[in-house]
């Protein structure tokens, strides 16, 4: 069989389908939630609440510039988006960033130097927030005091950085359990316990650091 943690083209899929192989497909998008118990979209509220509980009313967000990573990318933007709407905050500034020193550089101007700065950038996850914390240093902009900071995933990386990174972790134990049972169930298999239904407050964790 076949597990998807994106989605496949349908034209994949198809082929799959008419080979008669078994296909688990979007395991970790919006689709998915049910299996994994994990919502992309709470990602992104999570951490605009923790901004806004941190005093920021303008916030900005960075999304990756990267197709393969859109049906990730766009639900937590609207998570981000609809918890600004919640709190009565502007809509978060959007601004796509590459993996790279200079898409960043241009993002920070572009957030801090228009007619409504931002105080505080959500990053689609922690490798473009290192980009942009290294960026500001670049640029002599502090952090967390002139602009904070959160990322996803909580790199190993992120608590090496200068300052610390704050980020949203993730304990993917429960899903990876329901998971397993479908796998199990799919291709006829037995399954030693019926899955437990995994939920947000069980996988995603704030990791308070120094950028906020």
């Amino acid at each position: 069989m076949v597990v998807a943690f994106g989605s496949l083209p349908s034209v994949d899929a198809q082929s799959l389908r008419r080979a008669e192989i078994p296909l688990i497909d979007g395991v970790f998008t919006p689709d998915g939630t049910n299996l994994t118990g994990l919502s992309q979209e709470d990602i992104g509220r999570l951490q605009i609440e923790h901004l806004a509980a941190r005093g920021h009313r303008h916030i900005g967000y960075a999304a990756l510039d990267d197709p393969r990573e859109r049906p990730f990318c766009l639900p937590r933007l609207e998570g981000a988006t609809q918890a600004c709407r919640n709190l009565d905050l502007p809509a978060p500034q959007v601004v796509s960033v590459h993996y790279s020193r200079a898409s960043a550089r241009d993002a920070v101007v572009e957030w801090t130097q228009g007619t409504t700065p931002v105080t505080a950038v959500g990053a689609f996850n922690d490798l473009i927030a290192l980009a942009v914390l290294a960026s500001c240093r670049t640029q002599r902009i502090g952090i967390p005091d002139d602009l904070a900071l959160i990322g996803v995933y909580d790199l190993p990386v992120s608590s090496l950085a200068v300052p610390a990174l704050t980020t949203i972790g993730m304990d993917l134990t429960a899903g990876a359990g329901n998971l397993t049972a479908a796998i199990l169930a799919t291709v006829g298999a037995p399954v030693r316990a019926a899955p437990s239904g995994p939920v947000a407050g069980d996988i995603l964790a704030l990791i308070q650091r120094e950028t906020t």
